[in-house]
């Protein structure tokens, strides 16, 4: 247990030899006073110095220069506004993925677009914004499917222990938006489907109670579509 200023207490310790090793979410794991090492420590014990606690009531301190393992942040913006782009709360608008796909973790955008991937281990990976109602785009701006990186000019971010600190902002093209109104008043739920030219139904979209005042519907997937509104009140 680390306290916030850093320092921690083992008491009552036992005299005899001992090794000490640091390990925290976010920080290179490191056995005492300087030996950095894999996540278990065990390949490099035999290299460690060892800590003599003797028969005395005199206490020992000692001291680590740890090191955190690299963060990435960044903004995400509208390419047509150039604001930031908030999200609702739960909304995970980033993805940091492996190179096959796989997903690392989600993060959310705070309320200025920014976020934030700390302790991020060194490694070869993807970031992707997808927030709600913009179209998805990985972090060099291009609209790759997974999985990666089969994308002719995909680069991956590639960090290492000694990378420092990554600033990747993204801009994000806005999904359509339709605005919907209807002659007959309803007050049970209306199901908008968007149907491509042949016919098959892509999305759907659920509007509750009276679209009359002409509700706006977001997140219209791009491309060339038909749109058909039912409800068990209207035609």
């Amino acid at each position: 247990l680390v306290y916030s200023s850093g320092s921690t207490v083992f008491n009552s310790v036992t005299p005899g030899e001992y090794l000490l090793r640091l390990q925290s979410p976010n920080v290179i794991p490191r056995l005492y006073p300087d030996l950095e090492c894999a996540d278990d420590c065990l390949a490099e014990l035999a290299q460690a110095q060892r800590i003599v606690i003797p028969n005395t009531t005199e206490d020992v301190q000692l001291a680590f220069q740890a090191r955190r393992y690299p963060m990435i942040s960044g903004v995400l913006r509208d390419a047509q506004t150039g604001l930031a782009i908030s999200t609702q709360s739960g909304d995970s608008a980033i993805e940091l993925l492996r190179l096959g796909g796989t997903t690392v973790q989600t993060f959310s955008v705070n309320a200025q677009g920014g976020y934030f991937l700390r302790g991020v281990p060194p490694g070869s990976y993807v970031l992707r914004a997808r927030p709600l109602n913009y179209l998805p785009s990985v972090h060099n701006g291009f609209q790759c499917s997974l999985p990666l990186p089969q994308c002719a000019q995909f680069t991956a971010i590639t960090l290492t222990r000694a990378s420092p600190d990554q600033q990747v902002d993204f801009s994000l093209s806005p999904l359509g938006r339709l605005i919907v109104s209807t002659t007959t008043a309803t007050q049970n739920t209306l199901a908008l489907s968007a149907m491509t030219p042949s016919g098959q139904v892509g999305s759907t979209f659920f509007l509750f109670g009276s679209p009359t005042n002409g509700p706006v519907v977001n997140g219209i997937p791009l491309g060339t579509q038909n749109f058909g509104i039912k409800s068990s009140s209207i035609i």
